[in-house]
């Protein structure tokens, strides 16, 4: 059973804001100070089985994504509640946000390299002249949560397999984005404005389950 895991922020996080109330996480500006803005949540008793939803979805793939349509339609057939947990995730942020586009991912961790995930490397999200992804939502629900890591301890990578790759420092601290915390946070489209949030999917270990969370993208009307 997954349960909430509580945000402990390493020293130097100061531009990671945790907030109160999913209303304060769109109602916080992502601006010069604040690249990340996060809300902790308690979800007592909670069981995502992201092995069920994996066969719910009869997919097989290192990575999957399911907008909101195809997530009630697996919840029709399954009556699964930890699905209905996410759908209601989903209906949620885009009553709070009507830009939002939801989607539920499923990754199935692999060892194999020739099926390596950009994801799995330090990165942020976006490109500097592109709105389409002007800021991100993140909530892990089950597996290995997402890693965040300090901009400082960060180096651009000019040869990475994805445009915003970085190199992390060793031994310097990171940030886990733990279970339930739902996340906004900047990508390179804001530039100037601050600094986009680097963050990975966790590297892949032997047994590694499978990997289950919900991934928004926003463009709203100005970065701020």
């Amino acid at each position: 059973m997954q349960t909430a895991t509580g945000i402990n922020l390493p020293g130097g996080y100061d531009r990671v804001k945790v907030v109160g109330s999913l209303a304060d996480v769109f109602g916080v500006a992502l601006d010069e100070t604040t690249d990340c803005v996060v809300y902790e949540r308690s979800v007592p008793g909670m069981d995502i089985n992201a092995e069920a939803l994996a066969r719910a979805f009869n997919r097989h793939a290192v990575w999957s994504s399911f907008t909101r349509s195809e997530v009630a339609h697996a919840l029709a057939q399954t009556g699964d509640e930890g699905l209905r947990f996410i759908f209601e995730d989903m209906q949620t942020l885009q009553s709070h946000c009507a830009a939002l586009d939801p989607r539920l991912v499923l990754e199935i961790p692999t060892l194999d390299p020739r099926l390596r995930i950009a994801t799995h490397e330090w990165h942020a999200d976006g490109q500097p002249d592109s709105d389409n992804f002007r800021e991100l939502i993140l909530c892990n629900y089950a597996g290995a949560t997402t890693q965040g890591a300090r901009h400082s301890d960060a180096r651009l990578k000019r040869d990475g397999i994805g445009d915003n790759e970085y190199d992390v420092a060793p031994g310097s601290p990171h940030m886990n984005f733990g279970h339930f915390n739902i996340w906004r946070f900047k990508t390179e489209y804001y530039g100037m404005k601050g600094h986009a949030f680097i963050h990975r999917a966790p590297p892949p270990v032997p047994g590694a389950g499978v990997r289950a969370l919900l991934v928004a993208s926003r463009k709203p009307a100005s970065p701020g």
